[in-house]
């Protein structure tokens, strides 16, 4: 008996530690210039990569995720040759902070023409 509660203990806190998310993952396809986010889920990840998919990406790379909870931003803007690049904040104290910083990350990037595509403010239990 108490080797088989040691084994479910093991078999479940494996899972557990394999289970573990983001609190807010981003997913981007950079051939088709979309993204998709997810925060405050236990599968940020999952619900990210297909709000991309069916936003019309085709090949989603995840390209931002924190464990913090809090303000979020996504800044979108245009580089001189005409791509599509974003900035990303999450886990933040205040939306102010993080819409600049998304729309600063975005310059940083090479982004003109600035504009904050979302923002949320996540307040669910950490995962």
């Amino acid at each position: 008996m108490k080797k088989t509660a040691l084994a479910l203990f093991i078999v479940f806190g494996l899972v557990n530690l394999n289970t573990l998310q983001a609190q807010t993952s981003v997913y981007f396809c950079q051939q088709t210039d979309t993204f998709g986010y997810s925060s405050g889920s236990t599968h940020t990840s999952d619900i990210a990569f297909e709000r991309c998919i069916n936003l019309g990406g085709n090949s989603p790379a995840p390209v931002y995720f924190t464990s913090k909870k809090g303000y979020g931003a996504i800044a979108e803007g245009t580089t001189k040759s005409g791509k599509k690049v974003i900035g990303i904040v999450a886990g933040n104290q205040n939306l102010s902070n993080a819409i600049i910083m998304a729309e600063k990350e975005c310059r940083e990037r090479g982004g003109q023409k600035i504009s904050v595509k979302n923002w949320w403010k996540d307040e669910a239990k950490s995962f």
